[in-house]
C-alpha cells in the first residue's frame, strides 16, 4: 500500500521516498498501526516537507512472516528507496538487516527493536529502543528479589524469538546475580492454552512472566485468569 500526499511533486529528484514496514494485519499489529500512525503524524506535523522536499512514504506489511519481509525487502531494493523505517519486532528486524547489511547505501532505523543482538555492531541499523542489556533488567530483578519472589514460570512467544529468547535469558541470568533461581519452567505461548495451564498447575511457581506481543499477553493473562490462576503475573512491553 502506497500512501501518497496531496502536492507532491512528478519528479523523483523532488520527493524524499522512505520505506515503512511493520506487522500492520494479524495479532502484532497492535504495535506495527501505532508506530505507523506515530510516524505519520510526525511529517504531517511538518507538512511532509524536507528541505523543500515532499516526503513520500511507501507502506508495506510484514505479517509478521519471514518471507514477507524478504519480499518487502526486495521491493525497497528494486524501487531505489534508500532508507527504512521499521521493522517493528526483532525478529522481523533481524531478517530486513540480513538483506541490506552488504548495500552500504540503505539505512534501517527502527523504534521498537530491542533485541541485544543487534548491538555493539558495525552495520547500517540505527534504533532508538533500550536493548535488552543486563542494565535494563537490574532493577526489575533486584524488585523481584527483594519483594520475594523466587520461582518463576515463564511463558515466551517463540514466533518472535529473536526479542522473546533475548529478553528471557538476559532477565533470568540477571536474577539469579540478584539472589534469584532459574525459571522453574518455560513454555511457548503458542502451545495450547489448556496445555500451559496443565503446567502452571503442576509446577511451584509464585510469579508467572510473559513475553510476548500485547493480543497474545492479554488472551493468556484473561485465560489463566478464567481458570481460577492468582499467581501475580509479570508481562513484557
Amino acid at each position: 500500500m502506497i500512501l501518497g500526499f496531496s502536492g507532491c511533486s512528478d519528479k523523483q529528484e523532488d520527493e524524499i521516498n522512505i520505506g515503512f514496514v511493520a506487522g500492520l494485519s494479524g495479532k502484532y499489529s497492535s504495535l506495527g498501526v501505532s508506530v505507523r500512525d506515530g510516524f505519520i503524524m510526525a511529517f504531517e506535523e511538518i507538512s511532509n516537507t524536507i528541505d523543500g522536499k515532499k516526503v513520500r512514504i511507501i507502506q508495506k506489511d510484514d505479517k509478521q512472516d519471514e518471507a514477507e519481509a524478504k519480499q518487502v525487502v526486495d521491493f525497497f531494493v528494486n524501487n531505489n528507496i534508500k532508507l527504512i523505517v521499521g521493522n517493528t519486532t526483532s525478529s522481523m528486524t533481524k531478517v530486513t538487516l540480513e538483506n541490506i547489511k552488504n548495500k552500504d547505501d540503505m539505512l534501517l532505523i527502527s523504534a521498537t527493536a530491542s533485541s541485544s543482538e543487534f548491538s555493539q555492531q558495525d552495520d547500517n541499523f540505527l534504533r532508538v529502543q533500550v536493548d535488552n542489556s543486563p542494565n535494563r533488567f537490574s532493577s526489575l530483578a533486584k524488585v523481584l528479589v527483594d519483594r520475594g519472589y523466587k520461582k518463576i514460570f515463564c511463558i515466551y512467544d517463540s514466533k518472535n524469538k529473536v526479542y522473546a529468547n533475548d529478553y528471557t535469558n538476559t532477565l533470568e541470568s540477571v536474577f539469579i546475580e540478584n539472589g534469584g533461581s532459574q525459571y522453574v519452567a518455560k513454555m511457548d505461548l503458542n502451545d495450547k492454552y489448556q496445555d500451559i495451564l496443565t503446567k502452571v498447575n503442576k509446577t511451584d511457581n509464585d510469579l508467572i512472566l510473559i513475553v510476548g506481543n500485547a493480543v497474545d499477553s492479554a488472551n493468556m493473562i484473561q485465560y489463566l485468569r478464567v481458570k481460577n490462576i492468582t499467581t501475580k503475573i509479570l508481562a513484557s512491553g
